[in-house]
């Protein structure tokens, strides 16, 4: 057979693109006649390319022209030989078709090739460690091999079909599906993923994954390629490796090198925030006469039990190791004052110090504690450390519990400890006492009842102000049965009182924000009411109004319910915190106390007090009535009743006194009211 003759530069571009394809290409106008061949179907079929055109495509492929689906057909040769093809057409806009024939011996050896090719595929799909899987745009799997199938646990029939929802843990198939919708939107690889699989051995299953973009017929993406590799064994040496160089093989805590490395971080991040750190020094007293008395082993298990107690006894983000053989270390983050680390100290002595069993004995185990700060002690890891172990050291000198670095703090953090454990006994012991301030009324001259203050009798330091141990009764949740025991003694007390004919006084009684806290405030304030037989509105709670301020979701309820009750409610130091106008209406607010720093600057008559003068006017505008506390001299009694004050309390009109004292001058009528009608 002759080659086709050269095409010439006059032919159309698609004869051109067509010559590059092996396959014969004919392209027919609508009526069925020929308009182009290319450079295969000229040497298939023989025929000179120019007689091609123009011939009907009956003459050269008898018979109806095919359609899109192959058909065994007979195509005519030049000199009129038939050759055996498989044809295929497919219609084109203009009406035309592109037929293309495939000679059958070329089809069958296309066939062979395909099918060594798909077998020798397939033998490697199946036996290649590497986990592969096919899955479309809806993350349904379509085909996995043996390797992919072994690792998610379930035979490749129970997969294909299926989502990784129905299979895989929910969070790790909610992962794996946002990643393929990344590379579905991107139609870009993802590589580098990590997949951990739960396995039947017991032993996490860890996979390196990469993810590729599959491409349908028109170039769209149209599905996601994984392919992963088990690196379960390579991540178990580096976790070797790792708790090998940064952690203690006895205990499992981190070792110094470990612990040095998050204290640095942990400076880093105290030095942007402006923030302060401790780092404690934990030692365990006596060890070595329980590593001599019991043996080794038993020391190793001592170890063991204090660690996970260390462990347990200290937040996510406080980082803990074991410093040397008998002694932790532990930083502790977001340090306020030095309190907060006693706290801490104390917290873990506590913990540590529970009894244990250990070869068949029962052990009481004992900690020191050293502290230090940053930045006050220090401002790298080593000084740091350093100072603290110092601390420890000392400590143990001086047989106390906790040493901070500086021993100033320790005085002061020993001092405030011996307050902390007293406070926690006081009430059994019967330390805590009243003393109660008369109210006056201005018209007419009068009292009205009493303020009752709360002093502690220690029995070492005498007599202690509430400056000594509010704050640290609230600190500790020591105010809630403290506040409420003020309340019931204070109810008792008036109550008392009126039973020995000295009148019908109220009580006025300070609550703090912690006790507003408290879901119990309201049964038991009911139960003191009963109890002691006192009418609901001769009981004033006097809130701060930072407290009230404060007050959402159970504080509020609290406070309406305590309103319903009939207990009468007032705003202490009223003009030195937040104010809010709605919230005086919203919880009908009886009374407010003006501050005393407001009275201060009257010292001589006809000395103005605006803010007085202001908050008396708000407050009757509001039909509230008003107290002023601190009254300190008549000049500033003068004021106040040019003003239109209510009530008021001070040391010009009598201190607090104890109920006893504060009696007698009741039953003596000795009360200087008539200071105040002049």
């Amino acid at each position: 057979m002759e080659a086709p003759a050269p095409r010439s530069p006059g032919h159309p571009p698609w004869v051109t693109a067509a010559d590059a394809i092996p396959v014969a290409l004919l392209r027919t106008d609508a009526s069925g006649r020929i308009r182009a061949a290319n450079a295969a179907a000229v040497a298939l079929l023989a025929w000179d390319a120019d007689h091609l055109r123009g011939q009907a495509l009956t003459d050269i492929l008898p018979g109806d022209p095919p359609g899109p689906e192959a058909e065994a057909r007979f195509a005519a040769r030049a000199d009129g030989t038939p050759c055996a093809v498989e044809a295929r057409a497919l219609r084109q806009d203009d009406g035309g078709r592109i037929v293309s024939l495939l000679p059958d011996d070329a089809r069958r050896a296309l066939e062979r090739t395909l099918a060594r090719v798909g077998a020798e595929y397939q033998t490697i799909f199946d036996a290649v460690p590497t986990l592969i899987w096919f899955k479309d745009r809806h993350n349904r799997y379509l085909r996995l091999n043996p390797a992919a199938a072994a690792a998610f646990g379930r035979p490749a029939d129970q997969i294909e079909g299926h989502t990784a929802h129905d299979f895989l843990p929910e969070d790790l198939a909610r992962r794996d599906h946002q990643e393929d919708l990344d590379v579905l939107r991107s139609g870009r690889p993802k590589r580098g993923l990590l997949l951990t699989l739960p396995s039947a051995s017991g032993q996490p299953l860890t996979l390196q994954v990469t993810k590729l973009p599959s491409h349908g017929a028109d170039g769209a993406v149209s599905g996601v390629i994984g392919l992963a590799t088990d690196i379960s064994e390579r991540q178990r040496v580096t976790e070797t490796v790792r708790r090998v160089a940064y952690y203690d093989p006895l205990t499992g805590l981190a070792n110094r090198l470990l612990f040095s490395d998050r204290l640095e971080r942990s400076l880093a991040a105290a030095r942007r925030q402006g923030s302060q750190l401790a780092i404690l020094v934990v030692g365990i007293d006596r060890f070595q006469l329980f590593n001599d008395g019991l043996g080794h082993s038993a020391g190793d298990e001592i170890l063991r039990i204090l660690a996970q107690r260390l462990s347990g006894s200290v937040r996510d983000q406080d980082s803990v190791c074991r410093l040397t053989g008998d002694e932790f270390a532990l930083v502790a983050q977001g340090i306020e004052q030095f309190r907060d680390v006693m706290r801490l100290a104390q917290r873990l002595r506590h913990s540590l110090s529970q009894p244990l069993t250990v070869a068949d004995r029962e052990l009481f185990p004992s900690v020191t504690i050293g502290s230090s700060l940053f930045p006050a002690d220090g401002s790298d890891v080593d000084v740091l450390v350093r100072n603290a172990e110092s601390a420890l050291h000392r400590a143990k000198e001086q047989r106390i519990d906790h040493a901070f670095y500086n021993p100033a703090i320790t005085h002061r953090a020993t001092a405030h400890l011996e307050v902390e454990r007293g406070l926690r006994r006081v009430l059994e012991r019967g330390e805590l006492v009243l003393h109660y301030q008369p109210i006056f009324r201005l018209d007419p001259p009068g009292i009205t009842g009493v303020e009752a203050l709360i002093r502690w009798q220690h029995p070492e330091r005498g007599l202690l102000p509430p400056s000594a141990f509010i704050e640290l009764a609230e600190s500790t949740g020591m105010i809630v049965p403290i506040g409420a025991w003020v309340i019931r003694t204070a109810c008792a007390q008036i109550v008392a009182w009126e039973h020995a004919g000295l009148g019908r006084l109220g009580v006025s009684v300070n609550l703090s924000a912690r006790q507003l806290q408290d879901r119990r405030l309201v049964e038991e304030v009911t139960q003191i009411l009963s109890d002691t037989g006192i009418a609901p509105d001769r009981l004033t709670l006097e809130l701060t109004e930072g407290t009230v301020m404060g007050t959402r979701g159970r504080p509020d309820q609290t406070l309406r319910s305590l309103k319903a009750m009939g207990v009468r409610l007032a705003i202490d130091d009223f003009g030195t915190g937040y104010s809010s106008l709605s919230y005086l209406q919203q919880f009908t607010v009886d009374a407010l106390k003006i501050d005393r720093s407001f009275l201060a600057p009257v010292r001589s008559p006809g000395d103005p007090c605006p803010v007085a003068r202001a908050v008396i006017a708000l407050a009757h505008s509001l039909n509230l009535s008003v107290v002023a506390e601190g009254v300190e001299n008549d000049a500033q009694v003068d004021c106040l009743r040019r003003d239109g004050c209510d009530q008021l309390q001070g040391y010009l009109l009598c201190r607090p006194l104890p109920a006893g004292e504060l009696a007698d001058r009741l039953a003596d009528q000795q009360l200087p009211t008539r200071r105040l009608s002049r």
